[in-house]
């Protein structure tokens, strides 16, 4: 769970140039998290599916699509090593 709330976190990324270690490493830590989170679910915007947005939880399905062409691309993600509802 992250120390760091959203109000700092903007603050941050809005150029506030008052922030500390412990701040840093949090965000670092988000990041990485975010940078090794794996697809739950992917999400089809072709229209060749009914003329809507579909979603699959099945990689199977997301590369079926993708293998005719479809516009497919991952929505969905969890931070790598986690279980299935963390």
């Amino acid at each position: 769970m992250s120390t760091i709330t959203r109000e700092r976190i903007a603050g941050i990324a809005g150029g506030e140039k008052c922030y500390t270690h412990d701040d840093v490493v949090e965000l670092a830590r988000i990041a990485l998290a975010s940078l090794e989170a794996e697809p739950v679910a992917w999400r089809c915007d072709s229209g060749s599916i009914a003329n809507r947005r579909v979603v699959t939880v099945y990689e199977v399905v997301a590369d079926s699509w993708a293998e005719k062409g479809m516009d497919v691309s991952p929505p969905l993600h969890r931070p790598s090593g986690a279980g299935i509802f963390a």
